[in-house]
């Protein structure tokens, strides 16, 4: 029996299984062209772009293929099943209760809804608080801005009951002295003749921390008589105890205004700036303390710590 070869996929088939004649057969051999089996013919008519079709041992390799992953995925789907065949056994020897579960979300998320209104609430507490917090700042600003203005005017009414007051300091102390004696043996060494009845006040005060003699205070009975003698110590600027009949004592005499105790502390603090070089001059007239930076510049009315600030 004549047989005959594919081209593509090699295969042998007897001319009778494939409808060829031996007429056909000698055709295509008297034309010199390659004959190719019904299968492969098929399927180059169904994937013409393919590079060739696939042969019937390939299709029955693949199709061998196909059924050992079927065989496997149904190994695969059925160890799943077992597993969730054993997962419902257990649930109920666990003693695990979805009734449970729920019922304990259920209240986490009431709990959590209970600490969300508890949480503005506290948001809006302290918002509130804040808010007066401000305002309580705000009225003791105010406050502190009154009761400086009330300390200066205090100050002020106080070195206003001042103005007939004179202080003489650097004179020594003796035992059994009469202060009235000594301001008028001062006022006598600066060329003024006064007496008692011109004094409404004296006294000595105590003796200062570095051992120093405390000062004089003394009070006039007229102002114009107390602002002569500092006239006239300011234009006898070497005036000292020599001047008054010590022998044994130079010391330089000083006569000037009487301070309040908060202008006496302003006064301190103003020349610790001096000492530092912030300010150039510092002075006490008219029952206030003053200084100037420099020579030309403005005067600085000190009336409280604050004021120095403009010196830093």
């Amino acid at each position: 029996m004549a047989t005959n070869n594919c081209a593509t996929c090699k295969a042998i088939y007897h001319s009778k299984c494939c409808n060829l004649k031996d007429k056909d057969v000698d055709n295509l051999i008297a034309l010199n062209k390659t004959w190719i089996c019904p299968a492969c013919d098929t399927a180059k008519k169904n994937f013409p772009h393919s590079e060739r079709p696939v042969t019937p041992s390939e299709a029955s390799a693949a199709s061998s293929l196909n059924d050992e992953s079927v065989r496997k995925l149904w190994e695969v789907l059925k160890e799943l099943a077992e597993e969730v065949r054993l997962m419902k056994v257990r649930l109920p020897d666990s003693g695990c209760d979805f009734k449970d579960i729920k019922s304990t979300l259920d209240k986490q998320a009431e709990l959590s809804f209970e600490n969300s209104e508890r949480l503005k609430k506290l948001e809006n507490l302290l918002e509130t608080q804040n808010k007066q917090i401000e305002l309580l700042s705000s009225e003791n600003c105010t406050l502190k801005k009154k009761v400086s203005a009330l300390e200066v005017r205090v100050n002020t009414s106080e070195q206003r009951l001042l103005r007939n007051t004179i202080e003489i300091r650097g004179i020594p102390s003796k035992q059994e002295e009469v202060p009235a004696a000594v301001v008028v043996s001062v006022c006598a060494g600066l060329g003024l003749k006064i007496s008692s009845d011109d004094l409404d006040h004296v006294e000595r005060l105590g003796p200062r921390r570095d051992g120093a003699p405390g000062a004089v205070v003394a009070r006039f009975v007229r102002q114009s008589l107390r602002d002569e003698v500092v006239r006239q110590r300011r234009i006898k600027r070497d005036f000292s105890t020599r001047h008054l009949g010590y022998p044994d004592s130079d010391s330089r005499v000083y006569v000037g205004d009487a301070m309040t105790a908060t202008n006496r502390h302003l006064y301190w603090l103003a020349r610790q700036k001096r000492s530092a070089d912030k300010v150039k001059y510092v002075w006490f007239s008219g029952g206030r303390v003053k200084c100037r930076r420099g020579d030309g510049l403005p005067v600085v009315v000190i009336n409280s710590p604050e004021d120095l600030d403009v010196f830093p």
